[in-house]
């Protein structure tokens, strides 16, 4: 079996590089909206509206967060996201939605995001 060297997540918050990043999920949703008829059940699907959603955690140095997420929430402000997954983007505008800090004994204090933003494909 030939050995492969896989993807690596790179993300990037109103243009910057991330350093402390612990986790990162992406999670598209198209939101289709099934059309049933009565006599012959599922006949097509109507377009939804569609949002991609991505749940960030992350470590926070003792200077303070990298990137104050907990100001960008309370403030409602748009937020742009860039995921790489190896050589393909992702990229939309949205908001931060949740942004949970916490610490427990003998572990560093880290943090949670989910942000939720623009429908769109990956780019090469």
């Amino acid at each position: 079996m030939a050995q492969t060297d896989f993807a690596k997540i790179v993300v990037f918050v109103d243009g910057g590089n991330i350093k402390y990043v612990t986790s990162c999920e992406l999670a598209a949703d198209a939101q289709n909206q099934r059309i049933d008829v009565m006599n012959e059940g599922l006949a097509g699907f109507s377009s939804g509206s569609g949002s991609v959603t991505i749940n960030l955690g992350f470590v926070v140095p003792i200077g303070g967060l990298e990137v104050d997420y907990w100001g960008k929430c309370v403030r409602r402000e748009y937020v742009e996201f860039q995921v790489w997954v190896g050589g393909q983007k992702y990229a939309g505008n949205g908001k931060i939605d949740t942004c949970d800090i916490s610490q427990q004994t003998n572990s560093p204090t880290d943090g949670k995001l989910t942000w939720t933003g623009e429908f769109r494909e990956f780019e090469s």
